[in-house]
C-alpha cells in the first residue's frame, strides 16, 4: 500500500532537484560544466555460445558467474558541455602493478586499482585527487570556476569530493533507473539495494549526458575493433611469438601484438583512440536531450565550422565490414582444431569458442542475420539481465553486516590523501620510419621486428628513465606486421587489376572482330581497352596511399 506514494514522493524529489540543479547550472558556461559517469567493461571476452545464447534468466545468471573480476574493468568516463575538454578515460582494473606495463609510460590512459575491479569511495576520491583536479587546474585558470556533476551510486557520493580551493563545485544528478551498479559489493546498504531494482521502471528523468548513446557507442566500437585486432593477430600468432621470444619480451606482459590474448594495454591502446573519435556536437547533443538547461543554445555550443558526424553510421559501417571480415575468417579456419597446435595459448582457446559460437555443427557459418544478433547479445553483455541479476547477487552476498546494523558508515573505507601523483602519459607514436613497403618479405621483416623488439625490451629494464623511448620502439616493431598485411593488399589489387585488364582487352577484342552490321567498331576501342588499367592502378595507388597514411 506505500509503494505508490513512496514512488510518487522519489519521483517529486527528483523533479525538484532537477529545477535546482537547472539554476546552477545556469550559472556557468558550457565549456566549464562536467559530468563523470562510470562504467564496468569485460575487456578481452570474445563472443561466446554461452554469453550470446538466448538463454533464460537464470541460466544467464549461472553463466554470466564465469566471467572474472580479473577480466572486468570499470571506466571512467568524465566530458565538459561543450564537448571540448574529454579527459581521458580511467581505466580501474584488479591488479595494482598490471604484468602488462613494464614501464609507467606503457599505461596509455590513467590506471586505479581496486580488489574487485570496482568503483569504490576510495578509488572515487583518488580519481578526484590524482587525475580530475590537476587536469582541471592545468586547463582553467585560477579564477575560472566550473561545475562537475556525479551520480550518487552506491558508495560514491557528490560529498565525498571537496575542492580546497572552492575552484570546482559538485553537486549529484538526479536519481536516474539507467545508473549501471559498477561500485564495490562490500560498500553497499540497503537503501543502495532498494534503488536498484531491475524491473522498476525507468520513470525518474535521464540526466546523464553520457547515457545517451555515447557509452554504448564506446563500448560498441571497442569490441567489434577488439575482435577485428584478434582477427588479424591470429593468422600472424607464430611470427608474432617468435619475434618476441628473440627479444626476450616478458611472458607476463604480451599481448596481442606477441600473438596472446588481449592485454590491459591493448585496451587502453583502443579506448584512447576510441574515446578521441568522439565528436564534440554528439557530446553536445546528448547534453541538450538532458533538459539541464533551461533554454539550451546549441549554436552557444558548438564550436563554429565543426560538422556533426554521425557516430551511429560510422559505427554501423565498423558493423558491417566487422561481419564481412568474420566471415571469411571463420570459413578460412573452420575446419580445423588450434588448440592442438604446438605452443597454443589461451588466444587459439578462444578462437574455438568463437567458432562454435558462428558455426553450425556440420561447419557451415551461420547466417548473417543470427551473426548480427548473436553480436549485438555480446556487445551488450555488461547491461544485460543476466549480469545485472549476477551484481544484485553478489552485492546481497558480500554485503558488510556492520553497514546493515549502522555500525559503520560507507566512507570509513575511504582513503587518506594519496601521495602518488597522475600516471604518467604518452602521445602514440603513428609514425615509423620506413621509407617504402617494397622488398620485403615474412623473415626479413621477423628479423627486423625482432632487433626493434629486443632494443625495446632492453630500454623496458632501465625503468620509466627510457619507457617512453621504448613504448615507440615496440609500437615500430608491431608496425612492421602491419607492413606485411598491407603489401599482400597491394598484391592482391595488382592481380585484381591485371585480370580487369585482360578481361577488358579480351572483351574490346572480340568487339572488335565482330562488329554490328548497322554500326562501325566504336571510335573509343582505345579508351575501353584503357579504362581498366586506369582503374586498376588507381586501385593500387589507394592502397599505397593507406600504407603512407599508416606511416609503414
Amino acid at each position: 500500500m506505500t509503494a505508490k506514494p513512496e514512488s510518487g514522493t522519489q519521483i517529486e524529489m527528483a523533479q525538484a532537484k532537477l529545477m535546482a540543479l537547472q539554476n546552477i547550472i545556469d550559472e556557468y558556461p558550457p565549456e566549464r560544466v562536467y559530468t563523470m559517469a562510470a562504467t564496468s567493461l569485460f575487456y578481452r571476452i570474445l563472443p561466446h555460445r554461452t554469453y550470446v545464447s538466448k538463454l533464460p534468466d537464470g541460466q544467464r545468471v549461472r553463466a554470466c558467474k564465469g566471467l572474472k573480476c580479473k577480466d572486468r574493468l570499470t571506466l571512467y568516463m568524465c566530458t565538459n558541455e561543450s564537448g571540448t575538454d574529454k579527459i581521458p578515460i580511467t581505466c580501474i582494473g584488479k591488479y595494482e602493478h598490471p604484468a602488462c606495463f613494464q614501464v609507467a609510460a606503457q599505461k596509455a590512459l590513467p590506471y586505479l586499482a581496486n580488489k574487485q575491479a570496482l568503483s569504490d569511495a576510495g578509488t572515487f576520491q583518488r580519481w578526484w585527487r590524482t587525475i580530475f583536479l590537476p587536469h582541471i587546474r592545468g586547463q582553467l585558470q585560477e579564477n575560472e570556476k566550473c561545475l562537475l556533476l556525479v551520480e550518487n551510486v552506491g558508495p560514491c557520493k557528490a560529498d565525498l569530493l571537496k575542492d580546497p580551493t572552492g575552484q570546482v563545485q559538485v553537486e549529484a544528478l538526479p536519481a536516474s533507473q539507467s545508473s549501471t551498479m559498477n561500485f564495490s559489493p562490500a560498500a553497499a546498504t540497503p537503501e543502495t539495494l532498494s534503488a536498484m531494482q531491475p524491473n522498476q521502471a525507468n520513470v525518474l528523468p535521464q540526466c546523464q549526458a553520457l547515457e545517451y548513446g555515447i557509452i554504448e557507442t564506446i563500448k560498441r566500437r571497442y569490441r567489434y575493433r577488439l575482435l577485428q585486432e584478434v582477427m588479424d593477430a591470429f593468422d600472424e600468432r607464430e611470427m608474432r611469438r617468435k619475434v618476441a621470444d628473440a627479444a626476450n619480451f616478458p611472458v607476463g606482459s604480451r599481448g596481442l601484438r606477441e600473438g596472446n590474448l588481449a592485454s590491459l594495454a591493448d585496451t587502453m591502446r583502443l579506448m584512447q583512440s576510441i574515446w578521441g573519435e568522439v565528436a564534440a556536437t554528439t557530446i553536445t547533443k546528448a547534453w541538450n536531450r538532458t533538459k539541464l538547461r533551461h533554454k539550451p543554445k546549441e549554436e552557444s555550443i558548438v564550436p563554429g565550422g565543426q560538422r556533426a558526424k554521425s557516430e551511429k553510421r560510422q559505427t554501423t559501417r565498423e558493423k558491417k565490414q566487422l561481419v564481412k571480415d568474420l566471415t571469411d575468417f571463420l570459413g578460412k579456419h573452420e575446419a580445423r582444431d588450434f588448440t592442438k597446435d604446438d605452443g597454443a595459448n589461451q588466444l587459439e582457446e578462444m578462437v574455438e569458442k568463437l567458432k562454435n559460437c558462428f558455426l553450425y555443427t556440420d561447419g557451415e557459418v551461420i547466417d548473417t542475420k543470427e551473426m548480427m544478433e548473436s553480436l549485438e547479445e555480446w556487445v551488450g553483455l555488461e547491461d544485460s539481465q543476466g549480469m545485472v541479476s549476477l551484481y544484485m547477487e553478489e552485492i546481497k552476498n558480500e554485503m558488510n553486516i556492520e553497514y546493515l546494523t549502522g555500525l559503520k558508515e560507507v566512507t570509513e573505507n575511504c582513503v587518506p590523501e594519496a601521495e602518488e601523483g597522475e600516471d604518467a602519459q604518452i602521445e602514440p607514436s603513428t609514425e615509423a620510419n620506413k621509407d617504402g613497403p617494397s622488398d620485403l618479405d615474412a623473415d626479413t621483416a621477423m628479423a627486423l621486428a625482432s632487433t626493434i623488439k629486443s632494443t625495446a625490451t632492453k630500454l623496458f629494464g632501465h625503468g620509466d628513465i627510457l619507457g617512453e623511448l621504448a613504448v615507440r620502439l615496440d609500437e615500430a616493431a608491431d608496425s612492421i606486421f602491419h607492413l606485411l598485411r598491407k603489401q599482400k593488399e597491394v598484391t592482391h589489387a595488382k592481380k585484381e587489376a591485371e585480370k580487369a585488364k585482360d578481361i577488358a582487352k579480351a572483351k574490346a577484342k572480340a568487339r572488335a572482330s565482330h562488329p554490328p552490321n548497322d554500326d562501325a567498331p566504336p571510335e573509343n576501342a582505345e579508351a575501353i581497352i584503357d579504362a581498366p588499367e586506369v582503374g586498376g592502378e588507381l586501385a593500387v595507388h589507394h592502397v599505397l596511399q593507406d600504407i603512407e597514411m599508416a606511416g609503414v
